[in-house]
């Protein structure tokens, strides 16, 4: 089998090479938007190709405007699946770019808005019987989300 690299002329392939090298170093290196808030759980997902967004008027709007439904996901530093989502999902390319294509994704920090956590907590046990606290939040939710 001939890689891409192969088919390109001697004289390209050093800016072929260099352009794969700094295309790779982005993805792994270019934070999304949760670089900017405060809390610390939201920073520490700041780096995962998931293109994250905080809760806010700015991610409602993308999903209505692209007709996407809302993957929420609230969790907290301390949480054990927390940290298993996120390593066994959220920094997986192939599953980033699934979640990035489909839905518009929000993360939210359980202790910096428990009010979001308790209405998605009661929504979650009223529909499927019971929410274990300990575990992370991830529901998808529809874009005439309000809060």
């Amino acid at each position: 089998m001939i890689h891409p690299y192969q088919l390109t002329t001697h004289s390209n392939r050093h800016h072929v090479r260099n352009t794969l090298i700094k295309d790779m170093a982005m993805s792994a290196s270019t934070p999304n938007r949760l670089i900017h808030e405060k809390s610390p759980y939201l920073q520490q997902h700041a780096f995962n190709p998931v293109d994250w967004h905080p809760w806010g008027p700015e991610a409602l709007s993308r999903a209505r405007a692209e007709n996407k439904p809302i993957l929420l996901s609230i969790g907290c530093s301390t949480g054990h699946w927390c940290h298993v989502m996120e390593n066994e999902s959220f920094t997986d390319q192939t599953i980033a770019a699934l979640m990035n294509r489909h839905v518009v994704c929000i993360k939210v920090d359980r202790e910096e808005r428990p009010d979001l956590d308790k209405i998605y907590i009661t929504a979650v046990s009223a529909t499927i019987g019971s929410a274990d606290l300990g575990t992370l939040l991830t529901d998808t939710i529809t874009r005439s989300a309000e809060g």
